[in-house]
């Protein structure tokens, strides 16, 4: 892997044993999809990592399990031999599992039906400061832009950075409040 590293994407993952799906990583095409449910990261790996196109064509289809992608992503190498990840970092050698058969939602669809939706306005929106903290860390950007497509925001570090987020906004009925900026009362 050359000194590259791997994306966080294990921060965007459920840690709930209620829907066991959620703690994995999807790759797809080259892209790791992650969810926690109110939010889901795509990121390009061929473009975003150090794996190689071999390392990224064997898993393609498969689902890497949070704990372990948290345990690989500062490795020196991956490889893939008997269906198992090898990690490699100087003289440490370790065999990942990884799975094929995970009931992952259909968050490609989810992703493409909110970015075909009209942009729209609002004025006032609302996140979970847990959730812009996960973008932050996965995108590892300390700038985060925001689109508002339908009812949620899609989230990118910078153009061209081949990854990008949905984000579910804390939902505010608006005009069913008026904050009062005064504070000297």
């Amino acid at each position: 892997m050359a000194n590259k590293y791997l994306p966080k994407l294990h921060l965007a993952c459920s840690d709930d044993d209620i829907r066991p799906a959620l703690e994995f990583i999807s790759i797809i095409d080259n892209v790791g999809y992650a969810t926690e449910g109110h939010l889901v990261i795509a990121i390009n790996l061929k473009y975003c990592s150090g794996m190689t196109e071999d390392v990224l064509e064997k898993l393609n289809g498969k689902f890497v399990h949070r704990n372990t992608w948290k345990k690989i992503i500062d490795a020196v190498e991956l490889t893939i031999e008997n269906d198992e990840i090898v990690y490699v970092d100087g003289s440490i050698k370790a065999k990942f599992l990884y799975e094929t058969d995970v009931k992952f939602p259909d968050v490609i669809s989810l992703l493409n039906e909110t970015i075909q939706k009209p942009e729209t306005e609002t004025s006032h929106f609302g996140f979970s400061p847990k959730l812009i903290n996960i973008l932050v860390n996965v995108f590892n950007s300390n700038e985060i832009y925001f689109l508002k497509k339908g009812q949620n925001f899609l989230a990118y570090p910078s153009v061209g950075s081949y990854q990008y987020a949905m984000i579910c906004p804390i939902m505010i009925v608006e005009g069913g409040f008026e904050f009062d900026f005064n504070i000297n009362n």
